[in-house]
């Protein structure tokens, strides 16, 4: 067997294991979805993402074209770049939904990107900032172990991709970043869980955060996660409004 058929076949299998599946019950399932293509393309051409249970619906089928993608490019299927056309389709609908879904006000983007960024002030008013999340409905926690971490939402951030460009000015590499179809939460620095655990001890109330729905995001440059700046308005923003 050549060197390439067996590089196609262990991707396949390995899809497969991922999957829970046998390489037998993978490869059946892949092919019932590929037989149904042109009626799937059509349901996608269709498709209007407005809800957040549309948003579930189609984003489950993205994830079934997804797959399709994966199986048919492994195969040598040329097939591949027409199911890579309709993921695209939708997955374009799917993130004009998601970018403004639960999307933060002009006054909170500063906070978020504040509480994410490296940068911090010494006399920072973390209590301030994270009642006003809390309030605008941007703070969420995952209790795991019985350790609680805090979360924010708010930003809709493009994601590392693994490829790479080349600067024209250095000649230096430089990732990619790429649009996404998932509601995106972001972990807040260890250093605000004292102060928020203080708060919910006292007057206030922080949601768990439905991990089903949202997908949490890194800060870093890495695939699949994101990168936050500071503008000079932000850090403006923070200097006027929480410092002690």
């Amino acid at each position: 067997m050549a060197a390439e058929n067996i590089a196609d076949s262990f991707t396949i299998e390995l899809s497969a294991h991922m999957a829970g599946l046998s390489v037998e019950e993978y490869e059946k399932s892949q092919k019932n979805i590929f037989d149904k293509l042109d009626i799937i393309e059509q349901a996608v051409t269709k498709a209007k993402v407005v809800n957040l249970d549309d948003y579930k619906k189609y984003l489950g089928l993205k994830q079934h074209l997804s797959s399709l993608f994966c199986y048919l490019f492994n195969a040598r299927n040329e097939a591949y770049e027409k199911v890579a056309a309709v993921e695209d389709q939708m997955g374009a609908k799917l993130h004009s939904f998601v970018k403004n879904y639960g999307k933060a006000s002009p006054a909170m983007r500063p906070v978020i990107k504040y509480a994410l960024s490296r940068t911090y002030y010494l006399r920072e008013n973390v209590e301030k900032m994270a009642r006003d999340l809390q309030k605008a409905g941007h703070l969420w926690k995952i209790n795991e172990d019985g350790e609680t971490s805090y979360y924010v939402t708010g930003l809709h951030l493009a994601v590392g991709d693994n490829t790479f460009n080349v600067s024209r000015s250095n000649g230096r590499q430089y990732r990619r970043y790429v649009k996404t179809c998932a509601l995106q939460a972001f972990r807040l620095p260890y250093r605000w869980s004292a102060t928020i655990s203080a708060l919910e001890k006292g007057d206030m109330e922080v949601p768990e955060l439905d991990e089903n729905l949202w997908h949490i995001t890194g800060i870093a440059n890495m695939k699949g996660c994101a990168r936050v700046s500071l503008s000079q308005m932000d850090r403006a923003n923070i200097v006027k409004n929480y410092l002690k």
